[in-house]
C-alpha cells in the first residue's frame, strides 16, 4: 500500500547504477541528483501519487484485508 517503499527502490536502484559511492558526502550529493533530477523517478511518484484515491478505495472495500497493492 505504501508507495515511498517504490520510490525508495527505485532511488537506489538508480544510485548503485553510477559510480561507487565510498563516503557519506557523496551518497548524498548522488541521492539529490537522482532525486531531483531523474524524470522517471518523478513520474512514478507522481503517478504513485494519483493513484492512492484507488488504492485507498481497495484497501477500505477490502476491509482492510489483502489488496493488489
Amino acid at each position: 500500500m505504501n508507495p515511498i517503499e517504490n520510490i525508495w527502490k527505485m532511488l537506489k536502484d538508480k544510485m548503485n547504477h553510477e559510480n561507487v559511492i565510498t563516503n557519506k558526502r557523496q551518497l548524498m550529493e548522488r541521492m539529490l541528483e537522482v532525486w531531483f533530477h531523474d524524470q522517471q523517478l518523478k513520474d512514478c511518484a507522481k503517478s504513485m501519487i494519483q493513484h492512492m484515491p484507488s488504492r485507498i478505495a481497495a484497501i477500505i472495500k477490502a476491509r482492510g484485508r489483502w489488496t493488489k497493492y
